[in-house]
């Protein structure tokens, strides 16, 4: 784990000199983590495992990564598995480039600014590697699960001078992403705010804590894509039920839950998507039967039942299927969190309607390029 830099006490003496070892301090910091970083990722030596190619689980394309040497100095590695070899010669190639400028910076305050400024982009990498974190500990405790493997790593990791589980590496490159915002924090809290250098630092600080959001969003639009994929499959088992069907553009999970049908103990699983609501119940298998449709631009909310201050209303205004339902929130909060819900997809239908995937995603944040889009151009348009 890293040592925290020591900062030390901010006294209120007007001194220069404290500022200015507090500022040092943080540089440093960034400076010497960096290089240990650097030998812990872009020092790796790829290994095929168990044989070229083939890491004993078929169809599984994981890799294994270990580290080596830098300089002929054997320091704590990293050992990662990436699902494509792609991302890890990005990640190379970026913290390579970003170590560089470090380095040429020479513990100037508006230069380490600059690093950050130009880079920020280039890290969004990351989030593709978030997004496949948890696929890679599947294989790795696939991996781990042969008793002949274990051996091999244990002792490979002796060589190599480790001191943690394989694991707790794997997780390196997302601790040290979401770590760059705070030391730029805390370096702007050391930089005098009459200084260039400060407003300079606070714009790199901002871009920073931009970018850790971007990542966070692109893994939960991610992870709820594979949700929308899965009910994707449950509309195609409903086909000879219903008339239901996912347009090309409805393609996120914003909100999915159980309600009340207002009156009675029965409940209904409800779930929105950009542009459509679905309405099924659950069976006791836990499979999902199918009820009703609403296109958002078709749906009406009645916000206030009498007689039911937890009860709302959803009312089809599409001649063919009219549809109405009563539901009831177990919580004032719950039911709060439908109507905002539903008012703000029923606001934005009329543009999402209209606008492509690709598009869409270019606009908010980055989308990885394992999704395959019809528009993949400019995904970085506007995304900071």
């Amino acid at each position: 784990m890293d040592k925290q830099p020591e900062l030390g006490i901010r006294m209120k003496l007007g001194s220069r000199k404290v500022r200015t070892l507090n500022t040092l301090g943080v540089l440093q910091y960034v400076l010497d983590t960096f290089k240990s970083y650097k030998i812990q990722l872009l020092a790796l030596q790829e290994i095929r495992w168990p044989n070229k190619g083939n890491n004993g689980n078929k169809g599984n394309k994981g890799t294994l990564f270990y580290s080596g040497t830098n300089n002929g100095v054997r320091e704590n590695g990293v050992d990662i598995i990436v699902h494509m070899n792609a991302y890890y010669r990005m990640l190379k190639s970026l913290n390579q480039i970003f170590l560089n400028e470090l380095e040429l910076a020479n513990n100037s305050v508006s230069q380490i600014a600059r690093c950050f400024l130009n880079n920020h982009l280039r890290f969004i990498v990351y989030s593709t590697y978030c997004i496949h974190f948890q696929d890679s500990s599947v294989v790795l405790s696939e991996i781990m699960h042969s008793r002949p493997t274990v051996n091999i790593v244990r002792q490979r990791q002796k060589e190599l001078g480790h001191r943690l589980p394989l694991s707790s590496y794997l997780v390196l490159p997302i601790q040290r992403i979401l770590r760059y915002h705070l030391l730029l924090k805390k370096l702007a809290a050391y930089t005098s705010e009459d200084e260039a250098d400060h407003a300079l630092v606070t714009k790199a600080y901002n871009k920073m804590v931009l970018l850790a959001k971007i990542i966070d969003e692109t893994k939960n639009k991610y992870e709820k894509g594979g949700r929308v994929k899965m009910m994707r499959s449950i509309i195609n088992q409903w086909k000879n039920k219903s008339n239901v069907k996912l347009p090309n553009n409805c393609f996120e999970l914003h909100a999915e839950g159980d309600l009340m049908i207002a009156g009675t103990k029965k409940k209904l699983h409800v779930i929105l998507l950009n542009n459509m609501l679905l309405i099924a119940k659950e069976q006791k298998c836990g499979l999902l039967e199918y009820k009703a449709h609403i296109s958002n631009r078709n749906i009406i909310v009645i916000e206030n039942v009498k007689g039911n201050p937890l009860g709302f209303r959803l009312v089809s205004n599409d001649a063919e299927t009219n549809y109405s339902f009563t539901f009831q929130a177990s919580l004032m909060d719950d039911k709060l969190f439908w109507i905002k819900m539903l008012n703000d997809m029923k606001e934005d239908t009329s543009r999402l309607s209209k606008v492509g995937l690709a598009e869409l995603m270019a606009e908010y944040f980055y989308l990885p390029k394992t999704i395959k889009l019809n528009n993949s151009k400019d995904l970085f348009k506007n995304s900071l």
